[in-house]
């Protein structure tokens, strides 16, 4: 197996295809660009064509909007030769690149349709063979402040672990999920709840989200050392304890029955440096004038972001920095963001001796 190489300007590059089923994942193509890769993206939904027009090059649709079958066939024979790698979250895709060795998919089915609901989940990246940067994310579900509104994820705190200090309670657990990953041939991304069987005090696995999840994604991605080298080489690098992130956004999101939607609203009120802590979904850029606007998708504009090694509340409050100075007409987001981070971590040193 090699890895086609292309050189531009004397960096080599490596070539990736990253497929979404809407926006959620070309902020990560928009990542591969910037560390120094050759990325194509793929919209699976036409309607979300004008997600970040302007910025990431994507995969040419025929003049109808269709995309068949064949016009993916080389990107098909390049994977599966090694020469591409495919990040996706689209199911379909993940079944006609089946055979690719650098293949990210999305898990469904009978293993990948249990979702999560706990406010304390367990997360990693899973290789094929092991588990690696395992970390606590702690949930906050709901759309609106106390977890009022949608069912959605309206926040997540990522609490990187130490790997040699996993806590023993979760090795079984650890182990049981493992076995699951590698029985259904996935590598990437994962997150499930952790129960505890109160007549037996034992640890079972309950639910699990496998491949590139809603926050978890953001908050693994954001402080990672190099998304590249995680796909390529297995190994992720965590750079700080503490990670928050927050959806920030505008009506209808999290709706998706609601048809009103803004088009060309300016987004404002960040710097540049600024608008590199966000992920950004709903929006186009004005390459001329550097500007943001809304490209009237769904109304989720950005997750911002905020990071620390000290203290949980430090990640928190910069995420919320960035939610307050960010300028647009009918912004939303959650302003108690984390509030219940002290009292999980809490609890995980009083039931289980156990300090993150």
């Amino acid at each position: 197996m090699h890895l086609d190489r292309v050189v531009h300007h004397g960096v080599a590059r490596l070539k990736f295809l990253v497929a979404s089923m809407r926006h959620e994942l070309l902020p990560l193509a928009h990542r591969l660009k910037r560390e120094g890769q050759e990325v194509e993206a793929l919209v699976w939904r036409p309607q979300y064509e004008r997600a970040w027009e302007g910025s990431v090059a994507k995969l040419a649709r025929h003049s109808d909007g269709t995309l068949h079958k064949s016009a993916l066939q080389p990107h098909v024979e390049a994977a599966h030769r090694g020469e591409l790698t495919v990040v996706t979250n689209v199911h379909r895709l993940g079944e006609l690149f089946a055979a690719a060795p650098r293949l990210f998919p999305v898990l469904e089915g009978r293993e990948g349709k249990e979702e999560p609901r706990d406010h304390l989940l367990l997360g990693g990246w899973f290789t094929g063979e092991e588990i690696r940067a395992a970390h606590l994310l702690v949930a906050d579900w709901g759309a609106w402040t106390g977890g009022l509104g949608p069912p959605v994820l309206g926040g997540l705190t990522l609490v990187r672990l130490s790997e040699s200090g996993l806590p023993a309670f979760l090795r079984g657990a650890l182990q049981q999920v493992s076995e699951r990953l590698k029985q259904a041939g996935f590598k990437g991304l994962f997150h499930f709840d952790v129960e505890e069987i109160p007549a037996t005090g034992e640890i079972r696995l309950h639910g699990l989200s496998a491949g590139w999840p809603w926050l978890h994604t953001q908050a693994f991605v954001a402080e990672l050392r190099s998304l590249s080298d995680t796909l390529l080489q297995q190994t992720p690098t965590l750079l700080h304890k503490y990670v928050s992130v927050l959806p920030l956004s505008i009506p209808p999101w999290p709706s998706e029955k609601n048809t009103k939607l803004a088009v060309g609203l300016p987004i404002e009120g960040l710097t540049a440096q600024q608008q590199g802590r966000c992920f950004w979904y709903d929006i186009q850029v004005d390459t001329a004038s550097k500007k943001l606007r809304t490209a009237g998708l769904d109304g989720l504009l950005a997750v911002a972001t905020g990071a620390s090694d000290s203290t949980p509340a430090l990640a928190r409050s910069r995420a919320l920095e960035l939610a307050g100075r960010l300028q647009v007409q009918g912004k939303q987001f959650r302003p108690d963001l984390g509030a219940t981070v002290d009292a999980a971590l809490a609890g995980l040193e009083e039931r289980w001796g156990f300090v993150p």
